[in-house]
């Protein structure tokens, strides 16, 4: 391996979570808001249409609710589940690798790759994680990766200094 300041690892599912809200920034879809909330507001018209007791009504339209409310938390949970799930298998293999003034090299079980900085076109800091990325494609950084707070300052250092190879890209849509 190169000489440079080493990592270790992946970044944790949480955190490839918050890469994706910082690259692809949804606005979320407004239409289907908006259908959600006439087919709503149409059950509960129908409902309190019919000829039978509010106390009846009243029932009705709380089942409604949970039903509706429960089939959504469950397809949320199930959701995450799955991806933690794929994310899991996917980080499986051990990584580690190097950050250097020339790049970053990356070595797995079967697989040693080196990437240039000038290949990056985007880059963005927050709170305890940098991102690297061109096109949809990713690499990210966390302290824990690091055996030390000393290299993962460094890190952030070597990142700093080395923006201005990085050309700015419209983001991924």
């Amino acid at each position: 391996m190169t000489d440079g300041i080493q990592f270790k690892g992946w970044i944790t599912f949480d955190d490839t979570v918050r890469v994706e809200r910082i690259l692809f920034p949804k606005g979320g879809s407004v239409s289907h808001k908006i259908v959600m909330a006439f087919g709503i507001a149409a059950i509960a018209t129908i409902i309190l249409s019919t000829g039978v007791p509010w106390s009846a009504k009243a029932l009705t339209l709380i089942m409604t609710a949970v039903i509706v409310g429960g089939t959504w938390w469950y397809m949320q949970r199930a959701s995450h589940n799955f991806q933690v799930k794929e994310y899991k298998k996917a980080t499986a293999t051990d990584r580690y690798g190097a950050l250097s003034q020339e790049g970053i090299e990356f070595i797995s079980a079967n697989t040693k790759s080196e990437l240039k900085w000038d290949f990056f076109s985007i880059v963005e800091e927050s709170e305890n994680l940098i991102v690297l990325a061109k096109d949809t494609y990713y690499v990210a950084f966390a302290p824990y990766m690091f055996k030390s707070g000393d290299d993962w300052e460094k890190c952030k250092k070597v990142i700093t200094e080395k923006k201005s190879l990085i050309q700015p890209a419209p983001r991924p849509a």
